[in-house]
């Protein structure tokens, strides 16, 4: 079992929060939702720069690969969460890789980033420059240059081995990406948004020492992805891509990608495309318009939804962060939304980390559990089920948990002997929701007493 421990850090006080292939962040603004969700994925994604350390100094030696993890893992954190002096001097975020493994960061008495790696009762940075590892390294770099079909196999093998050794050392092969609040702006002003960001960090590099801000840091690097995302729909669509696919002879559930499509052009109210000169979104009789000029839940879902799509399609595994998915959506397409998500769990072997305001989403969210507890109790009745929601849209309660955040604390919601989320939390919320308006009914019963 993942999981991390903070303390101390911005608003969290004492977290222990226990990862799972879904997990769910719910709270009022300013508990720490972000804050966990951007740790997390800044020590999943540190294996993916231990990768790249690797491939970008092939010719060094080993002995020099620990302390350049480690620098690259200060400026990291630097652009992630700024400058350290501000920090509690008893900050510590500590994550297990697994029941043993783990990463930590505490401070130096002088404020200085201290990263740690280790196991409980054992230490074991060796792993990050072990024998194994320099042959590893040397395998690649003697084929980095294949000069026939034999070399280009051997380089290939030599590659796939070095990962498969880093994915053991971080117990993960996940892809990770952080998908942030306020991504319509990939839609809107992408080019705008780039240039302005760089003359931002200009600016900052020439007058001072503080970083730029956490969220235009996390949002160039998804802009950079988006890009990616993009170029694969460029004269395409959703459909188009499904038939090269299959073209390829790639094998495709169809059943699956007829839901996949349907849930998508549900929430876009239309049907998406991507010319050579525009993303448009196209209505009946091949009306459309620019996505630039699609309201903001259209602009705001289209990101998240072409990742789906797009890691269906290529049968990845991966790690993602979504900030409020429901963001500027009505509730019925925060419905197909978390149902698109739960379909990613269900057909991959991915982990999705979910923040939240919105207590329609916990409703959908236990609607999807309750359907796998419904089927284990009945199964009889699963064809029933099915008509209701369909099968890979089902929550495995076994490998979902869900965190209440509150005064720097987490409080799992999630109750294990039903497999739902705790009915008295949901009950909680309806009360504030209601609390109102049963007073103002009183008031309003007294002028018929």
């Amino acid at each position: 079992m993942q999981k991390i421990l903070v303390k101390n850090f911005k608003a969290i006080k004492d977290m222990e929060i226990e990862l799972n292939n879904a997990l769910l962040l719910i709270g009022e603004q300013a508990t720490g939702k972000s804050t966990i969700g951007k740790l997390v994925y800044f020590f999943k994604s540190l294996r993916q720069d231990f990768m790249d350390l690797i491939y970008e100094n092939l010719d060094e030696t080993i002995n020099n690969l620990w302390p350049s993890f480690r620098q690259k893992a200060f400026e990291k954190f630097y652009n992630y969460f700024g400058s350290t002096k501000h920090l509690h001097s008893d900050f510590e975020a500590k994550y297990y890789f697994d029941k043993d493994k783990y990463i930590s960061l505490s401070l130096y008495p002088d404020k200085g980033l201290k990263i740690f790696v280790g196991a409980e009762g054992d230490f074991y940075q060796g792993l990050f420059f072990s024998h194994l590892l320099k042959d590893l390294i040397l395998n690649v770099r003697r084929y980095s240059d294949p000069q026939n079909a034999y070399e280009r196999r051997e380089f290939q093998q030599a590659n796939d081995n070095l990962e498969a050794y880093v994915n053991k050392i971080f117990n993960d092969s996940r892809i990770p990406l952080f998908i942030p609040a306020g991504r319509n702006i990939t839609v809107n002003y992408p080019e705008q948004f780039k240039l302005y960001s760089n003359l931002q960090s200009e600016l900052v590099a020439q007058q001072s020492q503080e970083a730029q801000s956490v969220d235009l840091y996390l949002m160039l690097r998804f802009l950079d992805q988006t890009e990616r995302m993009k170029k694969r729909f460029q004269t395409s669509d959703f459909g188009t891509l499904i038939s090269d696919k299959l073209r390829l002879g790639s094998p495709i559930d169809k059943e699956i990608f007829d839901l996949v499509q349907n849930h998508i052009n549900k929430i876009l109210k239309g049907r998406y495309g991507h010319d050579q000169y525009s993303e448009k979104l196209y209505f009946e009789n091949d009306e459309y318009v620019h996505f630039r000029n699609a309201s903001s839940g259209q602009q705001e879902a289209l990101r998240i939804l072409q990742d789906i799509f797009l890691t269906l399609l290529d049968q990845n595994n991966v790690f993602r962060v979504i900030e409020e998915p429901e963001a500027h959506l009505y509730p019925m397409a925060q419905k197909y939304l978390i149902e698109l998500i739960a379909i990613v769990l269900s057909q991959s072997n991915s982990q999705v980390i979910m923040t939240t305001h919105s207590p329609y989403v916990l409703s959908i969210m236990n609607n999807l559990l309750f359907a796998e507890r419904v089927k284990s109790k009945n199964p009889q009745a699963i064809q029933e089920i099915r008509e209701i929601i369909p099968e890979p849209c089902w929550l495995n309660p076994d490998t979902t948990n869900v965190y209440f955040l509150r005064n720097g604390n987490a409080e799992s919601v999630f109750d294990e002997s039903t497999g739902l989320i705790g009915q008295n939390y949901l009950d909680e919320i309806s009360e504030y929701l209601s609390e109102d308006f049963e007073k103002l009914y009183a008031i309003h019963a007294r002028a018929f007493a």
